[in-house]
């Protein structure tokens, strides 16, 4: 294997694997750097320049949280629904308001002269059911509660997705400077290598073992420029904002492309007080809306129930009527004259009382009353998931933290060794390649404090969502 390394090293000329590194080099500054809307570079003997799109110049956490709320069709969707729910407990409500309808008839036979009308007035009055509009509100009004709820269930977890999508992205923007330095790093010291090989100052094992770190080195900076495009691509489909431009233009050695990023801006707690586990089971307790669903639920069956056992008692009405008849005539008994129309009136209370329905609402009951308790039976199964999974998040958040805690000695440690390195090289006491070699590994345990606390940030982020949400801990 290193043989056939060696081989291929040896024929690929070495000005193109270096060409490759700076152009790999520049794309990886993206995430580092901030670019004004619709900023352009100028490029040498570029003839056409084409923009994808204007990304936004920087990002933070919240911000990619509100975009997320404000770009889902799913949860808008959701919105329409509740505010249907809410429309529907309002048509409810108004079966109470009074029924007012007007017709008018016009007719003529061969014995009439002239056409006659007759136009009628109804008014009806629903005085009192046990199966009524009242009973079908607080069905409805429950209804819209759930549907409501739905919306919150749909928002929280958008809110943990942008949120997890962000750090996700935010790492990999930062691992772009560690990019930078590894390039950097393995370049100088593949020229090293090189010009010992060339002046037979190392042996074959020693030079081979150092081509094919240079090989993986090259491996990881080609693959990461894909990983940070994933990264923001992901991103951009939560918030469905332009975080990544691409700027292309035709030089005299062809199409030549440069990636710019919106920054990622966010910055780490300094520190995390954890509370007793019982504060964040009762948290959960109060705040998921999954368990307030359930409750509202088997809320709505029991309105359910009563509107069925309503039903077959007696429903309590009362109607009016006045009519006005140009068909029938009448004789004044004062002047004996004859006068054409009538109007007439009449009103009524009436009582409606179904004896026997087929059982139908029996059923109706007993249906609704089972539901009732399969609801109540979800939300004492819910109550033990989500406890469940607060025990285990809070589990893992603390052993995040205690990881964190060694991690800093480590990073105190190795930006203590750099800053020595640093002296050394200004000194001239060691060489560039040895400084650069020292400075990749400053970046690696920089990387590796970053991720420690983008971890923490991530665990904190999920327990706090499987409390759902808490104003406390915001």
């Amino acid at each position: 294997m290193k043989k056939l390394i060696f081989i291929l090293c040896a024929v690929l000329p070495s000005a193109f694997v270096l060409a490759e590194l700076r152009r790999d080099e520049v794309s990886q500054k993206g995430g580092c750097r901030v670019v004004a809307h619709g900023q352009r570079r100028a490029s040498t003997g570029a003839s056409t320049m084409h923009l994808e799109a204007d990304c936004i110049r920087q990002l933070t956490m919240e911000d990619a949280v509100q975009m997320s709320l404000k770009h889902r069709p799913d949860l808008e969707a959701l919105r329409y629904a509740t505010q249907a729910s809410k429309s529907g407990a309002k048509a409810a409500i108004a079966g109470y308001y009074p029924t007012i309808t007007v017709g008018s008839t016009f007719s003529q036979n061969d014995n009439q002269v002239a056409p006659t009308n007759l136009t009628e007035l109804d008014v009806k009055q629903t005085i009192f059911s046990f199966a009524g509009p009242q009973e079908k509100y607080r069905v409805a009004k429950k209804l819209a509660e759930v549907s409501e709820l739905d919306e919150d269930i749909r928002a929280q977890e958008i809110r943990l997705a942008a949120e997890s999508a962000f750090l996700e992205a935010f790492y990999v923007q930062e691992r772009a400077c560690y990019i930078q330095a590894l390039s950097c790093s393995s370049e100088a010291s593949f020229k090293l290598a090189s010009a010992e090989n060339k002046l037979q100052r190392t042996d074959k094992d020693a030079w081979l073992d150092k081509v094919e770190t240079f090989a993986t080195n090259l491996k990881t900076i080609q693959q990461f420029d894909v990983k940070l495009d994933q990264a923001y691509r992901k991103l951009e489909f939560l918030t469905g904002q332009t975080l990544l431009r691409e700027t292309t233009s035709k030089t005299k050695k062809g199409v030549h492309t440069e990636k710019e990023r919106a920054q990622l801006v966010w910055q780490h707690k300094k520190k995390i007080v954890l509370e007793k586990l019982e504060s964040y089971y009762t948290y959960a307790l109060a705040n998921r809306p999954e368990i307030k669903q359930y409750a509202k639920r088997a809320e709505m069956e029991h309105a359910t129930m009563r509107l069925a056992q309503g039903s077959r008692l007696p429903l309590i009405g009362a109607s009016a009527q006045v009519m006005f008849d140009e068909s029938k005539s009448v004789v004044d008994p004062e002047s004996q004259e004859v006068i054409s129309g009538k109007t007439s009136w009449n009103y009524s209370i009436g009582l409606n009382w179904t004896i026997f329905d087929g059982m139908v609402q029996q059923h109706a009951e007993r249906q609704a009353r089972a539901n009732r308790m399969k609801e109540i039976l979800n939300k004492q199964q819910a109550i033990l998931t989500i406890k469940q999974a607060v025990q285990d998040l809070y589990s893992e958040l603390l052993s995040k933290l205690l990881e964190l805690q060694a991690k800093k000695i480590k990073y105190v440690h190795a930006r203590n060794t750099f800053k020595l390195s640093s002296q050394k090289y200004e000194l001239g006491k060691i060489a560039g390649s040895a400084f650069k070699t020292a400075e990749t590994a400053w970046k690696d345990v920089q990387l590796e404090w970053i991720l420690s606390n983008v971890a923490v940030a991530l665990a904190e982020q999920t327990l706090i969502r499987a409390c759902g949400y808490p104003a406390a801990l915001g």
